[in-house]
């Protein structure tokens, strides 16, 4: 169990150190991104990949965890622990998606940001404000604040997932400690219930032993009584003078 233990914090360490180069990448790829440099397209491609292998690596943790929680092979405050690490890694892995959003997004024109858009890492929605063309109303508002009211959106979206996942995390380690509490309850009346049987045999036992005690000493006092009125009667036959 302690192999399997280091080996799901090795990999989630390895995943926390796969996530910083990722930012670092993504860093780098807008920078190349401002001067229109022709690697920016090889960097997004690899910053792609890397952040597949990272979702992949996170779910395979969050798998691993929720099949040790069930079995039981770790504690409660480990397992709470680990839930803390893993909704890190859930967290760093949204903020990777964002970053890249916004760097690729950086480069669309004012229309396709009040728009629809396809591109970037993922797709993105319809703009809540337009279908389409831009009103007299959005004129008004810069791009920077459009922008800025997306990620404040977004945020708002990422801490009601995160305090989700951490209720629900919650929940699965009450469901754990209260199957443990019923496997100890149901040991303890498996106990009771063989100590209750012994009982009832020794019980058995004595009773039986008390009736054959019982049986013998009223035979013994019938003997003493025979043998007192004989006695008896051979002292009075000797007292009466023969005539």
């Amino acid at each position: 169990m302690g192999d399997h233990r280091d080996a799901w914090l090795t990999s989630c360490a390895a995943t926390e150190k796969l996530g910083a180069e990722i930012m670092d990448k993504i860093s780098h790829y807008h920078q190349e991104l401002a001067k229109n440099s022709a690697s920016a397209a090889s960097l997004s491609t690899s910053i792609r990949t890397l952040m597949k292998k990272f979702s992949s690596s996170t779910a395979s943790l969050r798998q691993t965890l929720t099949r040790s929680v069930v079995q039981s092979t770790i504690s409660a405050n480990e397992s709470e622990r680990r839930q803390a690490l893993l909704d890190d890694l859930i967290t760093t892995e949204k903020r990777l998606e964002q970053a890249f959003a916004a760097k690729t997004t950086a480069s669309h024109n004012r229309s396709n940001l009040l728009g629809t858009t396809s591109s970037g890492y993922g797709s993105q929605s319809a703009n809540p404000w337009l279908m389409g063309e831009e009103t007299d109303e959005t004129r008004a508002v810069s791009t920077y604040d459009i922008r800025a009211q997306h990620q404040h959106v977004l945020k708002e979206q990422d801490r009601g997932l995160d305090a989700l996942s951490k209720a629900v995390g919650r929940q699965r380690e009450i469901a754990v400690d209260i199957a443990a509490e019923v496997d100890i309850h149901n040991d303890i009346l498996g106990e009771i219930s063989e100590e209750m049987e012994r009982a009832d045999g020794r019980l058995a036992r004595e009773t039986r032993n008390m009736k054959v005690i019982l049986k013998k000493s009223k035979t013994h006092w019938c003997m003493w009584l025979l043998i007192v009125l004989l006695l008896i009667a051979i002292v009075t036959v000797a007292a009466v003078p023969a005539k």
